[in-house]
């Protein structure tokens, strides 16, 4: 899927004007090679809705060309999204939603990449830099936090996080039961 892609990073040297030699000067102008600065920005929209969104990711998604995230998460920005070209994912569809952001940053467009709650808590950040390695690409990408179900619930149920505490997730969405059962 990159590989065919790679193509859009680089604009081959072109010559406006052949080389010229005139007396004591030569001439030649030529166009270099261009990269396309892309970039792509993991935001965490926190647990819905927009007072849980963090001023850096309001900025972000005013600023994006494109959106790419799970449906319904969406569904709670779509007026925060006028113009934007929009990339709607299903449930379990978490890498093809990565992939298709980092394919759109890397035709040189301004990418956020929604995750709920905060993209390093079981969310996707880890799997878009785990493509990136994967396929040797080179992005510039920014991970934009945002406020988890853990921190939200911990305060609505008056429950703070103290001392030394454990996040584990029993969700079998995306790893096998068997699997975390072993852990």
């Amino acid at each position: 899927m990159f590989q065919n892609n790679l193509h859009l990073l680089q604009v081959k040297v072109l010559f406006l004007f052949q080389k010229r030699i005139l007396k004591n000067i030569t001439i030649a102008v030529a166009e270099e090679i261009y990269r396309i600065p892309g970039k792509l920005y993991i935001i965490g929209t926190g647990p819905g809705k927009i007072e849980y969104h963090t001023l850096k990711v309001l900025t972000i998604l005013r600023e994006a060309e494109v959106v790419a995230g799970y449906k319904t998460y969406l569904k709670f920005l779509k007026k925060l999204l006028p113009g934007k070209e929009i990339y709607n994912f299903s449930m379990t569809e978490e890498i093809k939603r990565a992939k298709k952001a980092i394919e759109e940053a890397l035709k040189g467009k301004i990418v956020a990449l929604i995750s709920g709650g905060d993209p390093g808590i079981y969310g996707m950040a880890g799997l878009v830099l785990e493509i990136l390695g994967k396929n040797n690409l080179s992005l510039e990408v920014e991970i934009i936090p945002g406020i988890s179900a853990l921190n939200a619930c911990s305060a609505l149920i008056g429950a703070p996080l103290m001392n030394d505490f454990a996040v584990i997730s029993l969700s079998d969405r995306l790893t096998p039961w068997e699997e975390l059962k072993r852990d």
